[in-house]
């Protein structure tokens, strides 16, 4: 079963290497944390993002703007 967490920052190494692997479909996610980060504070291009884990490793990533 899956385990669901909202990232933070201190969580970038693992969403992008996660990213990388789907990097023909996670064009906006990888553009978007990569200029306002990970932290939702209402500013531009921030969102919530959202990661599935299975044994701490990341299955998927979903984010809410």
């Amino acid at each position: 079963m899956a385990i669901l967490r909202t990232l933070q920052p201190g969580d970038e190494v693992s969403v992008e290497a996660f990213l990388l692997q789907h990097a023909d479909t996670s064009i906006f996610l990888r553009s978007n944390w990569r200029t306002a980060g990970l932290l939702d504070e209402g500013a531009r291009f921030q969102g919530t993002y959202v990661a599935a884990y299975t044994d701490k490793t990341i299955v998927a990533v979903a984010a809410h703007f």
